[in-house]
């Protein structure tokens, strides 16, 4: 609060121009990803749509084996 931020690994910046908008059709994240309003999320927990939608899977099937590799 009292320092100047430093940049840390996390500061990732898009090479182009970024287009932010508000959802237009879904209440939530987890709907706009099961319409196909957004094509993915990046989230701690997995969205409901997993559950409720065949449209909905995840980008690594088995992360916890890909997580294990990693160390």
């Amino acid at each position: 609060m009292n320092d100047p931020r430093k940049a840390t690994a996390s500061d990732i910046r898009p090479d182009g121009d970024l287009n932010i908008v508000e959802l237009e059709n879904a209440a939530t994240l987890s709907d706009a990803l099961a319409t196909g309003e957004i094509d993915a999320i990046v989230a701690a927990r997995q969205p409901t749509s997993a559950k409720t939608s065949s449209d909905v899977i995840r980008l690594i099937p088995d992360y916890r084996a890909a997580e294990r590799s990693l160390f």
